[in-house]
């Protein structure tokens, strides 16, 4: 019978284990968990994605930009009240309203 009523994984994270490896031995504190062509593959796609992110960004402000005046106003309009709804559920989700406590603390 086991000595522990949780998987292995879990007493790892509770700190009753060790890490391990596949070969049995104990992991060193500052050993990847990762190879290192995955953790170049995520950092390749994360500078790729934010980039996309910038460029779209750049050609939609190009585009309002080209738009007439009645048409750019009422884009702007928009894309204010979607950012500022946003903004809102962001503050809600940041407060802390455990116990009755309706203060919202900020970091």
């Amino acid at each position: 019978m086991s000595k522990f009523y949780v998987n292995s994984l879990e007493n790892c994270e509770l700190g009753n284990i060790p890490p391990t490896d596949f070969s049995g031995q104990p992991l060193h504190r500052h050993q990847l968990c990762v190879s290192k062509a995955a953790l170049l593959r995520g950092i390749v796609i994360l500078v790729l994605f934010n980039l996309c992110l910038v460029a779209f960004v750049y050609l939609l402000h190009f585009y309002v930009n080209t738009l007439p005046e009645d048409q750019r106003n009422n884009v702007n309009t928009v894309f204010c009240s979607v950012g500022a709804l946003l903004l809102c559920i962001t503050l809600i989700k940041l407060g802390d309203f455990s116990k009755n406590n309706p203060n919202f603390y900020y970091i």
